[in-house]
């Protein structure tokens, strides 16, 4: 949001006096236009899901070393190309 836009969003927070009409509106500025993506994707972060899994290293280390590999290759010719 810019400036001028949370500047008018907070006036109208102001002016509503119903908290529930205003939750309404934070949950659905959060949401999805695509009805597939909010039925899937939650809008809040899980912190509890690790980042560092066995699946994230062994697909980041073999396509790192795929990628050099043809690089490399591609880098030897007469002609070169670089991925």
């Amino acid at each position: 949001m810019e400036k001028i836009e949370i500047h008018e969003y907070i006036e109208k927070l102001e002016r509503t006096e119903d908290i529930s009409v205003t939750q309404a509106e934070l949950e659905e500025e959060d949401d999805s236009p695509i009805e597939e993506v909010r039925l899937t994707v939650p809008n809040t972060d899980d912190t509890s899901v690790p980042c560092n899994t066995f699946r994230m290293w062994s697909l980041g280390l073999a396509f790192t070393a795929v990628i050099s590999f043809i690089n490399e290759f591609f880098f030897l010719r007469q002609t070169q190309v670089t991925i």
